[in-house]
């Protein structure tokens, strides 16, 4: 995507490739209709990425892609609703979860369960198994010190690829993220 749409020279990306050959122009759409723009979905593809593998050039091309286009957006934000999810997305980023568990036994299935009936756009998880462990940690390397624990499900919360607390019971975690007393 980046190689073959970025704009070098003023950022953003363009809907048509380098190879497009034949175009007296390349434009660049980022007015989000029914259907959100490739500029719009792009950044949010950016932040997800940034968030989950916790590379930091993702996001430096999300910032770059959001300078690109602020003026425009900040003229008529109404016409740039997902371009506006994005960047909500990368202003308020939510605490990131890795769940931990040595399978997907009921206590793990009770907390996926939970966490799944709020609505948290701004949370990225990532499930850790004896199973995927080394897979999850080739892309997502701050997760390869998080022990699976044998017999026991471990939500560990992260802010910035930087895992900060551990907690085993499925009420805390909901408290913790989502700032309520943890009831579904």
């Amino acid at each position: 995507m980046v190689d073959e749409f970025w704009d070098d020279a003023a950022g953003g990306f363009f809907l048509a490739g380098r190879a497009g050959g034949e175009l007296p122009v390349r434009p660049k759409e980022i007015y989000d209709g029914a259907v959100p723009s490739a500029n719009s979905v792009a950044l949010m593809n950016l932040l997800w990425l940034s968030r989950l593998t916790g590379d930091a050039a993702f996001a430096e091309r999300a910032d770059t892609l959001v300078r690109a286009f602020a003026g425009t957006v900040s003229r008529s934000p109404s016409a740039f609703a997902y371009f506006l999810c994005g960047l909500d997305f990368a202003l308020r980023p939510g605490q990131d979860l890795v769940i931990a568990a040595a399978g997907s036994g009921a206590e793990t299935r009770a907390l996926l369960a939970a966490l799944n009936r709020h609505f948290t756009p701004n949370q990225v998880a990532h499930f850790k198994s004896e199973e995927n462990a080394l897979r999850l940690a080739r892309f997502a390397g701050f997760t390869d010190g998080l022990k699976v624990a044998r017999g026991e499900t471990t939500a560990h919360i992260c802010v910035g690829g930087s895992c900060r607390e551990s907690l085993t019971d499925a009420r805390e975690v909901l408290a913790r993220i989502l700032g309520t007393d943890g009831t579904p």
